[in-house]
């Protein structure tokens, strides 16, 4: 439905990880509207896998993502 009008969906997530660059945490801080996108967002985000860092404190950032569906005739 959202292909055919050619919708282009925002939305916002902040994520930590651990030092061995596995993500242990993921939240949606702006919703793109739509649940079931964030939730396909979030699991996505949970199985990233970031490079090792020295250290025993988690990182902690933000990523932005946006989804421009083409419109279909």
């Amino acid at each position: 439905m959202l292909s055919a009008m050619g919708q282009e969906i925002e939305g916002e997530a902040r994520i930590s990880v651990a030092p061995s660059g596995i993500v242990t945490r993921v939240e949606i801080t702006r919703s793109s509207g739509y649940i079931e996108i964030d939730a396909n967002m979030e699991a996505a985000l949970r199985d990233y896998l970031f490079s090792r860092v020295d250290g025993r404190i988690e990182t902690v950032g933000t990523v932005h993502f946006r989804y421009r569906l083409e419109k279909q005739d």
